[in-house]
């Protein structure tokens, strides 16, 4: 894939831009902090698999304005469940996560749900940018954001 598409969601409250193409993080890193110019902080939700693969190459290309806090999990489907959105969600309040900051989303389909879950949650919802790096991740993130965790009731 040479070229880059948009593709533009035009909701009536908060329209967005979908980016399809390859190496839109560097191509388009300007536009993307753009979306999030009042921020000040920036928080990656990723797993230990992606932190090791990917986490540095984000972090390179945040501009040095913000205030970059990663939140690492473990990998699967486990990990969609009420103690790992509670864990996080202290973690986001203990470090006084404002209505403008971020949450980037950067794994697979776990961490878009989980993510995704936690910014509607989070004051209300808060800024949500994926950084989806599974092709499942990249459908269920590009155009209404599913988002969801489980809760198991043992009987």
């Amino acid at each position: 894939m040479k070229k880059s598409y948009f593709i533009k969601i035009p909701l009536k409250n908060n329209p967005y831009e979908v980016i399809v193409g390859k190496n839109i993080i560097n191509k388009y890193k300007k536009k993307i902090f753009a979306t999030i110019k009042n921020a000040k902080k920036i928080f990656i939700i990723t797993d230990t698999t992606i932190k090791r693969l990917h986490l540095k190459k984000i972090i390179q290309i945040i501009p040095k304005n913000f205030i970059v806090k990663t939140v690492v999990i473990n990998p699967g489907e486990k990990m969609k469940d009420i103690k790992t959105i509670n864990k996080i969600l202290n973690i986001l309040l203990k470090n006084k996560i404002s209505r403008n900051d971020s949450i980037f989303a950067l794994g697979g389909g776990v961490i878009g749900d989980v993510s995704g879950f936690l910014a509607s949650i989070t004051l209300r919802g808060i800024n949500l940018i994926h950084f989806p790096t599974t092709l499942l991740a990249q459908v269920d993130s590009s155009i209404g954001g599913k988002t969801g965790i489980a809760h198991m009731v043992k009987i």
